[in-house]
């Protein structure tokens, strides 16, 4: 079933959440909201050894999702 509210509305509502168990739980709550969620968990992501860098830097690489997100490293 469609959410009754627009998707601007969910995305606003969503940007504000920080806490990352809730936007877990936004996540699983319908597709609609899964978007907005995942886009806030992985805002900032935070890379402290070699391993986790080239793990990271593959798993963009090869992810066919990601290609249309802006990447800073």
């Amino acid at each position: 079933m469609p959410s009754p509210l627009p998707p601007e509305l969910i995305d606003y509502t969503i940007s504000f959440v920080r806490d990352s168990q809730t936007l877990c739980n936004c996540a699983l709550t319908s597709r609609t909201w899964l978007s907005a969620s995942r886009h806030n968990l992985f805002r900032h992501i935070w890379i402290s050894r070699r391993e986790q860098f080239e793990s990271c830097t593959f798993s963009i690489a090869t992810a066919t999702l990601l290609i249309s997100c802006p990447i800073t490293l």
